[in-house]
């Protein structure tokens, strides 16, 4: 079958080649819209969205939660636990490479190229892949806007957990202010790490139950023939 100069399949045109080639060259802007977005439909749907309620949120907190000045203490949700604050990060996700936004932009511009570029590696048609991939950039994307626009990225979720963990909370339990992008892209991490570690392990432990239950299975039914061959029916004598 011929194919389109995007590499799609398409039918031949009953009224000979030239009209088919007229065709393409019309519909070429739609052949290139299917090939680079209908694909990937799941992925632009999950950038979008964590994108636009990345934006959405902080938009929000410039516009009602008190700035970042002394004395102001944000908007207490859960007493001792959740407050909504206002207070900007020049670094990367909870304050890393503070002082580096320039870096962080062009990290975070080329693993989108990347991203892209390398789609058929990084399995991208697949649904886990696309979940994976739609989060992640839309978070990243989502902190450029601000590096961009604002020269930092704004941050307003605070929590203050009733115990403390090592290397990741001040030692009063207190964790590092974030905001939706920074939830997009440690979703996808984790997601990706899931994949990676957890999937392979409980697939290699479903494998070896079911070559066990195989082997029980095997070694039953050869008993019971064994069992068998001691008995057989023969003029009405057992042998």
């Amino acid at each position: 079958m011929k194919k389109s100069p995007l590499g799609i399949p398409v039918e031949r045109d009953p009224l000979g080649p030239a009209a088919s080639a007229r065709r393409e060259r019309v519909n070429l802007p739609m052949l290139y819209l299917r090939e680079h977005f209908g694909r990937y439909r799941l992925f632009w749907l999950l950038f979008a969205a964590v994108l636009f309620l990345d934006q959405l949120t902080k938009i929000l907190t410039v516009a009602f939660v008190p700035p970042p000045v002394p004395g102001a203490l944000g908007v207490t949700v859960i007493p001792n636990f959740f407050t909504l604050i206002h207070v900007y990060n020049k670094g990367a996700a909870f304050s890393i490479l503070t002082g580096y936004g320039w870096v962080l932009v062009l990290l975070a511009v080329g693993s989108l190229w990347a991203m892209f570029h390398w789609r058929e590696r990084l399995e991208l048609r697949r649904r886990l892949m696309q979940w994976i991939f739609g989060m992640l950039a839309g978070g990243v994307f989502g902190n450029v806007i601000d590096r961009i626009f604002r020269g930092h990225v704004v941050d307003f979720l605070d929590f203050r957990l009733p115990f403390p963990i090592p290397y990741m909370t001040s030692p009063d339990g207190h964790w590092p202010a974030f905001n939706v992008a920074d939830m997009g892209i440690c979703a996808g991490v984790g997601l990706y790490l899931c994949k990676d570690w957890l999937l392979p392990h409980f697939r290699r432990i479903q494998e070896a139950r079911a070559a066990k239950a195989a082997a029980a299975a095997e070694a039953e039914a050869e008993t019971g023939a064994g069992d068998g061959d001691g008995f057989a029916v023969g003029n009405g004598q057992v042998r």
